[in-house]
């Protein structure tokens, strides 16, 4: 059988071809060899990774905007934002003509799956100020330790969500 060579585009037999870092190897699946990124490309793909030291997590800057969260038993998850400055993957890659470094407010909260909506204390009401409020009504409805996957307990948060 015959197939085209990623390299050079002449057919080999793939049979007799020796296997190379070009062409098809003995397993008769084609792979190429990824082109070495710039380092300020690789940069800013470690800023915006997420790093796991058992259970902290320290996310980088993505969505999360550099946010941690650490997991207890009692209280389930601790969420709060480090204070640095968002936006610096973007300007690492692009440059500061097209990208400007920004300021998030940063925030702390206690919550059974890592959310803002089923947080019972919350710190900040810059960052979120609809949530800031809810917490003290979920507080009191549920207490510190609650099933946010319960079904009951679920639909009383949408309930409690739906008031502002």
């Amino acid at each position: 059988m015959e197939r085209a060579c990623n390299k050079c585009l002449h057919r080999h037999n793939i049979d007799t071809c020796p296997p190379s870092k070009y062409c098809y190897d003995t397993t008769r699946r084609a792979y190429f060899i990824p082109k070495k990124k710039p380092l300020k490309t690789r940069m800013a793909n470690m800023l915006e990774d997420h790093i796991t030291i058992g259970k902290l997590t320290i996310f980088g800057d993505n969505a999360m905007h550099f946010g941690c969260h650490y997991w207890t038993k009692k209280f389930g998850y601790i969420c709060w934002r480090l204070p640095l400055p968002c936006g610096i993957a973007d300007v690492i890659r692009y440059g500061k003509k097209h990208q400007k470094i920004y300021w998030k407010p940063l925030y702390f909260w206690i919550s059974r799956n890592a959310t803002p909506w089923a947080s019972v204390f919350f710190i900040g009401k810059k960052a979120n100020p609809k949530e800031w409020a809810l917490s003290r009504v979920r507080k009191v409805a549920f207490g510190w330790n609650y099933d946010s996957d319960n079904p009951e307990h679920y639909e009383r948060l949408l309930k409690i969500r739906n008031i502002l």
